[in-house]
């Protein structure tokens, strides 16, 4: 059988996401790289911070549950991601705390009427960060 080195002809350019960048890099540099080499791209594509989603302003009424979404929220990478919630502000008198922080869905009493100003932080596996808020406004009760 009659063997043919194809080596040098074999040529093969694809856009690699950054994990399989690094992987080749690792190998090649541990393993070196026979009969051929690895070029990485000249250029890094930078990462893209996640893009939060807090969800549309909500209006209820005091001492109703406040349902909060941030299920719409993503890393345009594909990157890994984790997220909190906070309430940046509520009004005075209120003892206001969210069910679960990093959950996509947490929930909180609104317990006194006023605005009360939920923010969801999204950071991921690069360091990239994203923030959304989102308004709730607790109305007053109708009185009998």
């Amino acid at each position: 059988m009659q063997q043919h080195d194809v080596s040098s002809r074999a040529k093969t350019d694809f856009a690699a996401p950054r994990a399989l960048l690094i992987i080749l890099a690792s190998t090649a540099f541990l393993y070196g790289c026979p009969e051929g080499s690895v070029d990485l791209p000249e250029t890094i594509i930078p990462n893209q911070d996640p893009a939060a989603n807090a969800g549309p302003d909500q209006t209820l009424l005091a001492t109703e549950t406040a349902n909060l979404d941030g299920s719409a929220s993503n890393d345009p990478d594909g990157d890994f991601f984790t997220l909190e919630w906070s309430l940046q502000s509520i009004p005075a008198g209120s003892a206001a705390t969210l069910s679960d922080p990093s959950a996509a869905n947490p929930s909180f009493v609104a317990d006194v009427p006023g605005d009360y100003v939920a923010v969801i932080t999204l950071e991921d596996s690069f360091g990239g960060v994203g923030t959304d808020s989102v308004t709730i406004t607790a109305e007053v009760p109708p009185t009998s």
